[in-house]
């Protein structure tokens, strides 16, 4: 069981995190006894390649619940949450934008729902234990209080992150335009090259020369040839930090097909490294199916329309 905070209210708290319960009491303003539960439920996990590479929104389900006898006031709370894995701690956001409107009061019995979209940076598979802090809304920073925590689990899939050879706390990931028109323009297509810091410690970065491999499923001649392209990462990349740096394809895909892009990766003297297969689907979309009411549809709609 994991250690309860009091909510900033008249009352005393538990919390319900990960769906274990955490039970915790104390009395109100007149002496008499009162108890609030929280509950945060793990959302579901998430494939990597769903991601931006690692980064996605998660929708939370706070309940609170007056589990006492007796009607309790409620002073609402700024939430903050913080993600760690293997000790290395990451970033989330509250992306639900307004505030929140909290009741003055929670009867008996009653149970009260904040709904929260959270964005996190997530840029390694695996499970993420994630702590739930808040303050009073307008309340000093040193209010902050632990309430709980939830876990975040991101499934490595087909192009999860690879570590690179050159050094040990760093991890390389990748993503491209997944589907677009048909075009003889080599720069429509896009390739971003990520590489994320996995240690408790700042990591100096060097320049990276990537390779380019395009294939075109079904044919046997490549659209293009294999190309290079150095990638000027420098500076110093903080603690679970991540950059990236994107680069066209470099590849005009002019006709309608699947294309595989193979990227790979090699630092200072160090041999090269595969990363990522992606595929890029060029073609034209066929219209949906039209409902009886409505009137017959015009041409298909060509994928990456502007």
């Amino acid at each position: 069981m994991r250690p309860v905070v009091p909510l900033p209210a008249r009352a005393g708290a538990a919390a319900l995190v990960g769906c274990v319960m955490l039970s915790a009491s104390s009395v109100n303003a007149t002496g008499e006894p009162t108890a609030l539960a929280m509950r945060v439920a793990d959302p579901p996990p998430v494939a990597y390649e769903a991601t931006a590479l690692g980064r996605a929104t998660h929708s939370l389900r706070l309940v609170m619940t007056n589990t006492g006898s007796r009607t309790v006031q409620l002073a609402p709370v700024v939430f903050r949450f913080k993600p760690t894995r293997d000790n290395v701690t990451y970033a989330c956001e509250d992306a639900t934008g307004e505030a929140a409107r909290w009741p003055a009061t929670l009867d008996a019995g009653a149970a009260f729902t904040l709904m929260r979209e959270v964005s996190c940076e997530t840029p390694l598979p695996g499970r993420y234990e994630v702590a739930l802090l808040g303050r009073p809304r307008g309340g000093a920073d040193a209010s902050e209080r632990v309430y709980g925590s939830f876990s975040l689990q991101i499934e490595a899939g087909a192009n999860a992150p690879v570590r690179v050879p050159w050094e040990p706390a760093l991890y390389a990931a990748s993503s491209s335009t997944k589907d677009m028109w048909p075009t003889k323009d080599p720069s429509a297509a896009r390739i971003v090259v990520a590489l994320i810091n996995a240690s408790h410690a700042p990591v100096a970065l060097a320049p990276v020369h990537a390779t380019i491999r395009v294939t075109r499923r079904g044919s046997t001649t490549a659209p293009c040839p294999e190309r290079g392209v150095e990638l000027a990462f420098a500076g110093s990349l903080a603690s679970g930090g991540s950059r990236a740096v994107t680069m066209p394809l470099g590849c005009a895909l002019a006709a309608e097909a699947v294309y595989d892009v193979e990227v790979s990766i090699a630092g200072p003297g160090s041999p090269k490294v595969h990363v990522a297969t992606h595929s890029v689907r060029v073609g034209v979309i066929p219209p949906p199916s039209p409902r009886a009411e409505d009137v017959q549809p015009g041409p298909g709609k060509v994928i990456g329309g502007m």
